[in-house]
């Protein structure tokens, strides 16, 4: 009961994360896609698997909360994007997600890309990654993102995230709840920008219209 009072106190005086930056292999789902492929991955297939179905439940109860979700792995994009689309137990879908870094680049430099892109601070990121190694690189190179201490144990890390209270908002409001939308918006946007090649084009491609009406008082 002390614990859950200092986290509503606590909500009541700081200013909650935006967006959680998830890895994928051992996070979202058992294994390595890589190496087991999608048929090899656990999720929900057995009593571990099933404990990734309910982070997943988690992370999309949070979504709804108010709180962005993106994807941060290193991986093959067709095969993820293939376990999104197929696997009968994936909860999530890529569509939750707002901006998604999946190549063999450094994380650290892929979350500096992706909080311009989303246009938010890395004060208000938060990385979730099974990999120690990944997290010491994050804490090392961008102090600035909060990253998660996660366990082995798949079935804390609900409670690692939760313990963490960076997404308590004793003061939710429709402009959280809309927060997901306006942002998948704004990327959509900026996707169909780069395949113009000046900016008037772009405009005219939207194909917007103009009412001019006089000011009544």
């Amino acid at each position: 009961i002390s614990f859950n009072l200092v986290r509503l106190i606590s909500a009541s005086f700081s200013t909650p994360k935006k967006c959680l930056v998830l890895d994928l292999d051992n996070t979202l789902w058992g294994g390595v896609l890589g190496e087991d492929g999608m048929s090899g991955i656990k999720l929900g297939n057995n009593y571990e698997g099933s404990k990734f179905v309910e982070f997943q439940k988690y992370i999309l109860s949070l979504k709804k909360r108010g709180v962005l979700l993106s994807i941060l792995s290193k991986n093959n994009s067709d095969d993820v994007k293939k376990v999104f689309k197929e696997h009968d137990r994936m909860i999530l879908k890529l569509s939750d997600f707002v901006n998604t870094k999946i190549n063999w680049e450094d994380k650290h430099k892929n979350i500096l890309l992706m909080s311009k892109e989303i246009g938010i601070g890395l004060n208000s990121m938060v990385f979730f990654d099974d990999s120690k190694i990944e997290r010491e690189a994050m804490k090392n190179f961008l102090p600035e993102v909060l990253t998660i201490e996660v366990g082995k144990n798949v079935s804390n890390y609900i409670d690692n995230i939760e313990h963490t209270g960076s997404f308590d908002n004793s003061n939710l409001t429709k402009e959280d709840l809309d927060r997901t939308k306006k942002y998948e918006i704004q990327n959509q946007a900026k996707i169909l920008e780069k395949k113009f090649v000046n900016k008037n084009e772009f405009l005219k491609s939207l194909k917007m219209i103009s009412i001019i009406k006089p000011v009544s008082v």
